[in-house]
């Protein structure tokens, strides 16, 4: 994983839009986004197909329970691919979708199987705080929390995502709504308390 802020060029989201320095992890924790890293193992590499969306299932392994224990096993969760092969002629008005800034009701957390990419991230100044996503990253991105998503420039990533309860994937682009929903602002305040757990 590498973090650091976009560079606002409005060129191709799939560059990566590089500043110096770098910015440690400690950022992260601070806007409610926790990193974690669990290398995939043969079985969940095996089982994520090249479609756009599978099927839910529930999560089944150890070695991830254990490495990253805020996520329980009961939580329900499906494999994404985005690339042009999955996605045939819709993928670049879908990435371009991903790209537009949202929130979401609900707690995203992504577990990346293959492939890389970036999730950009809105900081307490507004500022667009890029992190580089790799194989074995997990990153759980509170409710309410403004973001976007890109693949990078090879056009490829493979994730598995989890859900607490029923899966929703409504994303609620930015706007005078999203301004004065509870959940952003209940993430407001979370955020300028320091995101007490």
């Amino acid at each position: 994983m590498k973090i650091y802020y976009h560079d606002n060029e409005p060129s191709d989201s799939r560059l990566p839009h590089t500043t110096t320095p770098t910015l440690p992890e400690s950022i992260l924790a601070p806007l409610g986004i926790q990193y974690d890293f669990c290398p995939p193992n043969d079985t969940e590499e095996s089982s994520a197909r090249d479609d756009f969306r599978d099927p839910p299932s529930s999560v089944n392994a150890a070695d991830f329970s254990k490495q990253v224990p805020h996520l329980s096993t009961s939580h329900a969760s499906d494999i994404i691919t985005i690339s042009p092969a999955s996605m045939g002629d819709a993928y670049e008005a879908q990435i371009q979708k991903f790209y537009e800034e949202h929130m979401h009701d609900d707690e995203e957390i992504r577990w990346i199987l293959e492939g890389s990419g970036y999730f950009d991230v809105r900081d307490a100044d507004d500022r667009w705080v890029r992190i580089e996503v790799q194989k074995g990253d997990v990153l759980t991105l509170p409710a309410g929390i403004y973001h976007r998503f890109t693949v990078d420039e090879k056009n490829y990533i493979r994730a598995k995502r989890f859900f607490r309860g029923k899966p929703n994937w409504m994303a609620l682009y930015r706007g005078e709504e999203t301004e004065k929903s509870d959940v952003h602002k209940e993430y407001l305040l979370k955020r300028a308390s320091g995101f007490p757990h």
